[in-house]
């Protein structure tokens, strides 16, 4: 599956058309930065990749799962902690 881009700036800044939310063909890497050309002028512009919704799907799955996970450590080390703990003598 190939990736798709958009273009990371929002005006081109040689003839002034609106780049945003327009998706664009990879023109080229700049080093590890992929880079368009605005399609009126062929100025180039950094881009970055869109992600598809199962990928970003996953993300959310992933995120939400360690977030579970690191609630239910910090529970059980609470629960630990206060077992550990001995109870404070009774006041008279």
């Amino acid at each position: 599956m190939e990736k798709e881009y958009r273009f990371y700036v929002q005006k081109c800044g040689g003839c002034g058309r609106k780049l945003s939310g327009k998706e664009v063909e990879l023109a080229g890497m700049k080093g590890p930065i992929p880079m368009g050309r605005c399609p009126k002028c062929g100025t180039a512009y950094p881009l970055v990749e869109i992600e598809s919704e199962a990928e970003a799907e996953a993300k959310a799955e992933a995120e939400a799962k360690a977030e579970a996970e690191a609630q239910a450590k910090a529970e059980a080390e609470a629960e630990a902690k206060a077992k550990a703990e001995p109870d404070p003598p009774p006041e008279d």
